[in-house]
């Protein structure tokens, strides 16, 4: 009976449902753009960059707050990943621009699910990363070189 108690403990836990719909996200950010044109150089530059973000957020999962964000925070939250998940099912091509913007609205809607505006400040690194991989290859080619 313990261990059945433990997995219904989990269910309950904001974190657990946060940490699964950021994981489904990932997947459909890393999926997405490989059907539309298989380049798998794109995808692996974006899947280094989400492996960053993850690598970051698990090194400080012990101190930062869920849970803490307020009603107007969970509704754009909310808003934003509705518009991911409504836009991703109506994309138009591989030439779309917004795909290539959707990762940055997810990151911002599960960091206002999970803590709010007001702790907005402690997610500025993974942020930053999601904001340099989405910056597509055809202007990020010429700083680079």
């Amino acid at each position: 009976m313990e261990v059945n108690n433990t997995w219904q403990s989990w269910l309950y836990k904001s974190s657990f449902w946060l940490a699964a719909l950021g994981s489904a996200l990932l997947v459909m950010h890393l999926q997405l753009p490989y059907v539309l044109s298989p380049n798998l150089n794109y995808v692996i530059v974006r899947g280094l960059a989400w492996v960053g973000v993850v690598s970051l957020i698990w090194q400080r999962r012990k101190t930062l707050p869920i849970d803490s964000s307020d009603l107007i925070s969970i509704a754009i939250g909310a808003t934003l990943i509705t518009l991911v998940l409504v836009r991703s099912w109506f994309f138009r091509g591989s030439n779309d621009v917004l795909l290539d913007i959707l990762p940055l609205f997810s990151a911002v809607g599960l960091v206002l699910l999970a803590s709010g505006f007001k702790n907005l400040k402690l997610y500025k690194r993974e942020l930053a990363l999601v904001l340099v991989s989405v910056i597509p290859f055809g202007i990020l080619m010429p700083i680079v070189r």
